[in-house]
């Protein structure tokens, strides 16, 4: 306190003199009456306006003030007011050190965002401010000045739009993201790839590799790198070559392998040419296409589904089912022999376990169950045999005097089954709401049989043509149009058939058969595409049987 109060004291006598010198000197011209040059120095505050004074003292010290006609300030006069103007005017230099003064809020220059978002991502072509318009230049000429950095709505759009652009580079990965140059699905598999590949051809070399195919596309699996130059590790092992530029940890694996005592029925031919200095790669190569396979790739990763595109095959397991197809042609001959798989036989069982006879819609047969069942076929037989020509007379007459389960048999072999059918078309149809004569029966699940009487060719909605009979399957059920003879004779056969509906159907297998009891013979058959009709026939001198 003892400092600082002469020092205000000071200075508030010396601010009394100075205002008594701008009073006599300065305020003729520059008060708030007169302003010239616009300047008043009446009302301004030093504090509050200091660029003003900083002018002042300029002009003060060039001599330009006040003006040559003007009365002159002595010497003391001058050098007591450049001082007040010059402490003054350094006091608020030093209690404002540090600001810079107003800041306005900026954003990147283009080039700014650019380099920033190319240094972020890692991808040198990319240019997200292309559609930017160009930054302007401040006072100062510069493009990164604050003043010249202005934000509008349109502006904003495009930064908008250039966030979508570089999001669109963004490959989500298991284990994060990761950028890339191209907002291609494609394009990042192959740079996965080609990174793998990468890792793989530190040690392996470009060879002709074998050919797979997985869900229809062709791989390759050794073209262009990734594949073990097996001939040289080989021949590091075996005296033949150099280490040189081959991975250390597998030539080890490998030596282990070639060199154990373990028993093994796959190593010990290919340890003994080992041995020998003899072993190449041919001799390896076979057992990779067997105990290797290649799976479907869409596959991986589901339920008891395949974990990697390549996975090492067991030949060995604990039981296998064997499946022998029997023809009626010819007599099948199975022998069942066993050994063991090169470790010895101590301790090996083989059982043959459940042998039978499968056909669909039919109980399994156990083989041990056949002499009894031929035994019972050849009985059968001999009945049926010798009541060959009653069982027939009493069909043709209509009579039931015969053994019934006989009678039974012979129908159904004929073509008259005794079974009774479940009605599957309940519901009568004696016109659509725009046709009277499309008529017709229908069932459960869009089953439906329908019949054009008519000349004319209508939709309903499906096309059904003039004189025609269309049939619509269910889920389930397959549809079949049968015409039963009512006289024997030959006949000539012929017709066409079509999708009646191809605009929401996918095609129709279709077939013309003549059927005979339990055989038949099939004319044509074939397969819709879209509206395209099909002749049958004409099919000449077809014997047909009444019924």
């Amino acid at each position: 306190m003892r400092l600082l109060l002469p020092l205000l004291l000071a200075t508030s006598v010396h601010a009394a003199d100075t205002r008594a010198i701008l009073q006599t000197y300065c305020l003729n011209c520059h008060s708030t009456k007169e302003q010239k040059g616009d300047l008043d120095l009446e009302v301004s505050d030093i504090h509050k306006e200091p660029h003003i004074w900083e002018n002042v003292l300029d002009q003060m010290q060039l001599g330009e003030m006040p003006p040559k006609k003007e009365k002159q300030l002595s010497a003391d006069e001058k050098k007591q007011l450049v001082g007040w103007v010059r402490g003054t005017l350094d006091q608020i230099a030093l209690a404002n050190a540090g600001d810079p003064g107003p800041v306005v809020l900026r954003r990147l220059s283009n080039m700014e965002y650019t380099y920033t978002l190319r240094d972020l991502t890692g991808i040198a072509s990319l240019d997200p401010a292309k559609e930017f318009p160009v930054d302007g230049a401040a006072g100062e000429g510069f493009t990164n000045a604050g003043a010249a950095l202005v934000m509008s709505p349109a502006l904003l759009t495009k930064y908008l739009d250039a966030a979508k652009e570089i999001a669109s580079h963004a490959v989500f990965t298991p284990h994060g993201m990761r950028w890339s140059a191209s907002t291609s699905a494609q394009d990042w598999t192959d740079e996965a790839l080609a990174s793998i590949r990468a890792i793989y051809a530190r040690h392996t070399a470009t060879a002709t590799g074998t050919q797979t195919e997985a869900q229809g596309i062709k791989l390759d699996t050794g073209t262009g790198g990734g594949r073990l130059p097996l001939a040289q590790y080989l021949d590091a092992l075996q005296g033949r070559g150099s280490a040189d530029g081959l991975s250390p940890k597998y030539l080890q694996i490998l030596r282990g392998a070639l060199t154990s005592t373990k028993p093994s029925v796959l190593l010990d031919p290919l340890r003994a040419k080992f041995r020998e200095k003899k072993l190449t790669a041919a001799d390896i190569e076979p057992w990779q296409q067997v105990l290797w396979r290649f799976a479907n790739v869409g596959h991986i990763g589901k339920e008891n589904g395949p974990k990697a595109w390549q996975e090492q095959v067991t030949p060995l397991v604990p039981k296998h089912e064997m499946r022998v197809k029997l023809t009626s042609d010819r007599d099948v001959t199975l022998y069942l022999t066993t050994t063991d798989a090169g470790d010895g036989s101590a301790d090996d069982n083989v059982i043959w376990e459940t042998p039978r006879l499968v056909a669909p819609g039919r109980p399994d047969l156990p083989v041990r169950s056949l002499p009894a069942l031929v035994k019972h076929l050849e009985a059968q037989r001999t009945k049926i045999i010798a009541n060959t020509e009653q069982c027939l007379n009493a069909i043709a007459s209509g009579k039931d005097d015969v053994d019934p389960a006989l009678m039974t048999a012979w129908r159904e072999y004929v073509g008259y089954g005794t079974t009774k059918l479940e009605p599957l078309l309940t519901k009568q149809m004696k016109g659509t709401p725009d046709y009277a004569f499309i008529q017709g029966w229908q069932g459960e699940q869009a089953l439906s049989v329908l019949a054009n009487s008519s000349d004319a060719t209508v939709r309903t909605p499906g096309v059904m043509k003039a004189h025609s009979v269309a049939t619509h399957p269910s889920p389930t059920r397959a549809s079949v149009i049968a015409w039963r003879c009512e006289k024997a004779g030959t006949f000539r056969i012929h017709g066409d058939v079509a999708d009646a509906h191809p605009e929401c159907g996918n095609g129709v297998t279709w077939a013309l058969e003549v059927r005979r009891g339990y055989t038949s013979e099939v004319l044509a058959k074939g397969e819709t595409k879209g509206a395209q009709v099909f002749k049958m026939g004409p099919f000449e001198n077809v014997r047909v049987e009444a019924g």
